[in-house]
């Protein structure tokens, strides 16, 4: 790409449907929205420290995309931004991101390794829906967990979930077919409705806490906390 070149307008390459990889040189500032939206060849591109936001829809439908390096600078990431990336297996989301936005890793099936930032508070509604993680470390400063945010999982096995997280809305796990411990190590302030499938999940929670008794409520088995020992 021309050094000349400072802001590639939204939408500017897409649907572009033979453009298998992108250099971006150090001169270009920012990425409009959806600029590469269906790119359904691009398989790699090479983001400059100068980005330090990818907009909503960025790389929306680019089914090929196998690697992608989000350098320290990014702390914004827009909704829809990877949504359908299909053979995205890794992404390291940088530190100073503190939300993760609408959709933004939806139907990235092949996704299995997600390293979250320490800084996260917030996962919004569906963001890493019908991925392929198996396992997820959720960081200790979340607070919230919208509606659906890892439903349809389907290979994930294992969440803990730290005691900084005081909402988990409804569904939120639901559909993840192969989850079999979920271990709380607080108390949520608000829980949505069914947030897992009741066959062969088991809770763990404190003993005698409201947590216990939603689980009762929904038909969860449920674990003493105190009996577990967390994985680390």
């Amino acid at each position: 790409m021309s050094r000349t070149v400072e802001y590639i307008e939204s939408e500017a390459f897409r649907g572009c449907t033979m453009l298998r990889s992108v250099e971006l040189t150090a001169n270009v500032k920012r990425i409009g929205a959806g600029a590469f939206y269906g790119c359904l060849r691009l398989k790699e591109i090479v983001l400059p420290r100068s980005i330090d936001r990818i907009e909503e829809k960025t790389f929306k439908r680019c089914r090929a995309l196998e690697r992608l390096n989000l350098n320290r600078a990014i702390n914004y990431i827009g909704a829809n931004a990877f949504l359908d990336c299909e053979t995205l297996e890794e992404i390291v989301i940088p530190e100073q991101i503190e939300e993760i936005h609408f959709r933004t890793f939806y139907g990235c099936k092949n996704l299995t390794k997600v390293v979250l930032p320490n800084a996260l508070k917030t996962i919004n509604r569906e963001a890493f829906s019908k991925c392929g993680i198996k396992w997820i470390k959720l960081n200790r400063e979340l607070e919230y967990i919208g509606e659906a945010a890892f439903s349809k999982c389907r290979e994930l096995e294992y969440i803990e979930i730290p005691e900084s997280v005081s909402q988990i809305d409804k569904w939120d796990f639901h559909g993840c077919n192969h989850l079999k411990k979920v271990v709380f190590k607080g108390e949520p302030k608000k829980l949505g409705d069914w947030i897992f499938n009741k066959n062969n999940v088991t809770v763990v929670c404190r003993k005698g806490s409201m947590l216990e008794e939603y689980c009762a409520l929904f038909g969860y088995q449920t674990e003493a906390l105190k009996n577990y020992e967390v994985e680390e």
